[in-house]
């Protein structure tokens, strides 16, 4: 026995955890096994990392509570410090890291109603938009993360402190953003200049950065109230990603781009979306294109990012722009959140 090469089972719908190729070898099934195999498991507790103890259902339980889960840090920190032992405590030898990612991820989803279920699948129908591409939410929301500057830990620290600043509603100096971070101004700037998307006034403090600016530097038909300051965002989806990311719930007044359109109004909290008016909204988007965002992200992106009170109303615009479509405001908020874990994956609270 001690020479025979065992093999995992991963197969859900199979008693059998531990096989082998030679006929005569033992066969190990779950009534064997003194822990619970996650594979074979469907009501919980369910284990999803056996080395520090965390279940699904702590997964679960901290998405309702906080909006976010913060247990793939909590495990990455355990791994760094060298406390990790997957080969040995793990039935299946692998590391956890990754099937938890995905776990967290299907988690948010289902928290967000059935309008969310549709991220990872193939968008379309009545309910999605006029002309569907073939894509999904997944693979959207990597799309438009592709088209901005990769972060290390220390680069989504800043971005995160700036949006947080900026949203107080005045200016940003580069030497506050740096005493927040403990950094150099020096360190600082190197980042921010080699950022697209970074907008300064004359004294070269920070008035909008990707999607946010104060009023007086930006006037846009997609108002965003925070915190009791008033901000100008700077297309309608930009509405959706930015109350994770500083905090705060938002009241949203966006006007739509053509003549007789009206006003869409939402509230947003950093989890969810708790109110759209009128119900039947809509939201435009296309897919970026890395290269001209990188030049303009505003005139090659932004601009034909709306919300639409009606599905009519907004058929009739995209139908004559080439590329654009169709999402409902729930699956806009999806798309905002997956985008939001993958930049900021690391520090986001």
């Amino acid at each position: 026995m001690l020479d025979t090469q065992y093999y995992f089972c991963e197969a859900q719908d199979c008693d059998v955890v531990y096989f082998a190729l030679e006929p005569q070898a033992l066969i190990f099934r779950r009534g064997d096994i003194l822990v619970r195999v996650r594979a074979k498991e469907t009501a919980d507790p369910i284990p999803v990392c056996y080395c520090f103890g965390f279940t699904r259902k702590n997964i679960k339980d901290e998405l309702v509570e906080r909006g976010r889960s913060t247990i793939v840090e909590e495990i990455t920190r355990e791994v760094k410090a060298g406390n990790c032992a997957c080969e040995v405590k793990n039935p299946s030898g692998k590391c956890c890291l990754g099937s938890v990612r995905l776990l967290i991820r299907d988690s948010m989803r289902n928290l967000e109603g059935p309008a969310a279920r549709v991220a990872g699948q193939p968008l379309g129908g009545n309910d999605s938009m006029t002309t569907s591409p073939k894509l999904n939410l997944d693979e959207l929301a990597a799309s438009v993360v592709r088209c901005f500057p990769a972060l290390n830990l220390l680069e989504q620290r800043l971005s995160l402190e700036l949006y947080r600043l900026l949203a107080e509603g005045q200016p940003v100096p580069r030497t506050v953003l740096a005493e927040r971070l403990g950094v150099s101004l020096e360190a600082a700037n190197r980042i921010l200049d080699d950022w697209p998307g970074v907008f300064s006034d004359v004294e070269r403090r920070i008035v909008g950065y990707w999607g946010l600016s104060i009023p007086t530097a930006y006037g846009s038909p997609h108002t965003i109230k925070m915190n009791g300051q008033m901000l100008s965002a700077w297309c309608a989806w930009d509405t959706l990603f930015l109350p994770q990311l500083v905090g705060h719930t938002a009241e949203i007044e966006s006007v739509g781009p053509a003549a007789g359109n009206g006003i869409v109004r939402l509230t947003v909290t950093p989890v969810r979306v708790e109110r759209v008016e009128p119900v039947g909204a809509q939201m435009s988007i296309l897919l970026p294109d890395a290269q001209e965002m990188q030049k303009d992200i505003v005139t090659s992106f932004c601009h034909f990012v709306h919300f639409f009170p009606s599905r009519q109303a907004a058929e009739n615009w995209t139908a004559k722009r080439a590329g654009t479509f169709l999402l409902s405001i729930h699956e806009a908020h999806v798309l905002a959140r997956l985008k939001n874990e993958a930049q900021y994956r690391e520090v986001l609270r």
